[in-house]
């Protein structure tokens, strides 16, 4: 069977995160986006944007509060006005800066609170400043010290698919040195799903298991493939994460459905354990759950094949309908 890029014409938004020894970035990337090196052009571009903040922002550009103020300020939140007004939000749900500001803040205290780490910001070495910028290319996220800027989208930022939730997730749950990618997306992607207001990537408010589903009745051998590494700190995460479009797609949707179904039958708490672990991530598994890792896998690749089945035309038809409700002209 001819392998057919199951998004299509529509194909719009694929996450990958990069990892290196000065920031976790996580990337947004276009298929037609016709460039080489696309994520060391976003990666480029963060830290231009990040240096011109610096130039923008005093040393301390905290508000001045009094002494028992200042003691209950936990993170700010900004996105510069003329960032702002460079926005077309006709088809977008937000039609102020604060209404977007007041956005952020609620997924900030919402998905802090689920993952129970509502002392999120004291992961950083001084009160979290998360920056907002848009961008005419990719959307990324880079971590400098207590610095913290968002790149988004800034087409998808007007049509309302700009993954905040997702992003946000990502600043609140910071990836270890023991991470495992699968975990991080499939959480983030979650959480965007529980809490966010618009569709997540890559399910487009389609169920994960569904999907799931869909790729292992159409394409049994790529979605065994990515299958395999779900869930562990096999290095060929990364490889699918980043490489080739169809793998990645499989693997932000199994990532996903993996999160899921931990999250969804066992509780959150157990879940955050598992993602923070730092002895043997598979012998952790018999730890929280009772039951080695093959079983555990076992049990959800059944609960994947138990889900309702989709076409690749039903798929496609809800693509459309999706992007054509945002407004999205994406045949142009």
């Amino acid at each position: 069977m001819k392998k057919r890029v199951l998004i299509t014409a529509l194909s719009l938004i694929l996450y990958c995160t990069l990892t290196s020894c000065s920031f976790n970035a996580h990337v947004e990337d276009y298929d037609d986006l016709e460039v080489d090196n696309k994520e060391d052009i976003a990666i480029d571009q963060a830290e231009e944007f990040a240096s011109q903040e610096d130039n923008e922002s005093e040393e301390n550009d905290y508000p001045e509060n009094s002494e028992d103020e200042m003691i209950t300020l936990t993170y700010t939140v900004k996105m510069l006005e003329n960032v702002w007004e460079s926005a077309n939000m006709e088809n977008s749900r937000f039609q102020t800066s604060e209404e977007f500001i007041n956005q952020v803040d609620y997924y900030i205290s919402a998905i802090s609170e689920f993952v129970l780490k509502e002392n999120w910001y004291e992961q950083y070495p001084d009160i979290p400043s998360i920056e907002i910028s848009l961008q005419n290319s990719v959307s990324i996220t880079t971590v400098r010290r207590n610095r913290i800027y968002i790149n988004l989208n800034k087409l998808a930022f007007e049509h309302d698919l700009a993954p905040i939730a997702h992003e946000i997730a990502h600043v609140i749950v910071k990836s270890s040195l023991y991470r495992t990618e699968s975990l991080d997306e499939g959480l983030a992607s979650y959480l965007h799903e529980r809490f966010g207001d618009n569709p997540t990537v890559h399910t487009w408010g389609i169920d994960a298991h569904v999907l799931a589903n869909m790729f292992f009745s159409y394409y049994e051998e790529e979605y065994n493939t990515v299958f395999s590494v779900i869930g562990t700190r096999d290095r060929r995460q990364e490889e699918y994460m980043l490489g080739e479009q169809f793998l990645r797609q499989i693997f932000y949707v199994l990532s996903h459905s993996f999160a899921k179904y931990l999250i969804d039958t066992y509780g959150i708490e157990d879940f955050m354990k598992l993602h923070d672990a730092t002895n043997s991530l598979i012998d952790e598994y018999y730890v929280l759950y009772g039951k080695s890792f093959d079983e555990i896998k076992s049990e959800w690749h059944s609960v994947i094949l138990s889900s309702p089945s989709m076409s690749l035309e039903e798929y496609d038809s809800h693509l459309e309908e999706l992007f054509d409700k945002h407004n999205w002209q994406w045949g142009s």
